[in-house]
C-alpha cells in the first residue's frame, strides 16, 4: 500500500500546517501593534497659536479705575486690560489673577481695528471714558478675548490731588491665549505694562 500522500494532499497538508504554525507569531504582531501605533493613522503636530508679544511695542496708556492699554506701530491693534478698581483686591504687592476663574474681577482682550494705518490716532486717549476720547467714528474692531492665562499686579501708592485721585499701576500677562469669535486662537507668551497713571476724574 502506497502510504505516502497524494500530490495535491501532501501541499495542502504542508500549507495548512505552514500557516497554523505561523499563526502565534500573527497573533503576536497584531496585538503589539494593537498596543503601539502600527495601524494608527498619522497625524501631524498639533499647531500653537502664534505668539503676537513681539507686535505690541508702545508705551503703556491707562485711565479710569481702571483700563490698560498697549498698541502696535500701526494703532491697529491693541491689547486691553480692563477692570473696576474697587473690584479688585490689589495693593503694593504684587498679585496673581488667572483665567478664566477670575474673568468676574479683571478681563483682557486684544481688539483689531479694520483700518490699515491708525497712526493718525498719535497722542488720543484710546479706551477713556473720564476724558475727550479721540472720534474713532463707526469703527467696531474684532475682539479676541483672554480665555486663559495669568495677570500679575500691583498698585503705586494713592495720590489725591483735588477732585482727582491717581495711582500707577504695574502688570504684566503670562501665557494667555485669545480666541475671537470664530475660535481663531493668538498667544501672548508675555507682555509687560511698565508703570501707568491712572485713576478717576469726576465729570
Amino acid at each position: 500500500m502506497n502510504l505516502s500522500p497524494s500530490f495535491p494532499d501532501y501541499y495542502v497538508s504542508n500549507f495548512f500546517f505552514r500557516r497554523t504554525a505561523m499563526s502565534p507569531r500573527i497573533v503576536f504582531r497584531a496585538f503589539f501593534c494593537f498596543l503601539t501605533v502600527c495601524d494608527k493613522p498619522a497625524t501631524g503636530p498639533s499647531s500653537a497659536p502664534p505668539d503676537v508679544s513681539a507686535s505690541f511695542t508702545s508705551p503703556t496708556g491707562g485711565c479710569g479705575n481702571f483700563v490698560l492699554y498697549k498698541h502696535d506701530s500701526l494703532y491697529t491693534r491693541f491689547v486691553v486690560v480692563n477692570t473696576l478698581y474697587d473690584s479688585l483686591p490689589i495693593d503694593t504687592a504684587y498679585r496673581t489673577f488667572s483665567l478664566p476663574a477670575d474673568s468676574h474681577l479683571i478681563s483682557v482682550r486684544i481688539d483689531a481695528y479694520p483700518f490699515a494705518d491708525g497712526r493718525q490716532y498719535t497722542g488720543c486717549f484710546f479706551y477713556c471714558t473720564d476724558i475727550i476720547m479721540c472720534p474713532l467714528g463707526n469703527v467696531t474692531p474684532v475682539k479676541w478675548n483672554a480665555v486663559s492665562g495669568s495677570i500679575h499686579v500691583r498698585r503705586g501708592e494713592m495720590k489725591q490731588t483735588g477732585f482727582f485721585s491717581d495711582y500707577s499701576v504695574f502688570l504684566d500677562i503670562n501665557g494667555m491665549t485669545f480666541e475671537d469669535s470664530l475660535g481663531q486662537k493668538e498667544y501672548i507668551g508675555h507682555l509687560d505694562f511698565d508703570s501707568a497713571a491712572v485713576g478717576w476724574l469726576p465729570g
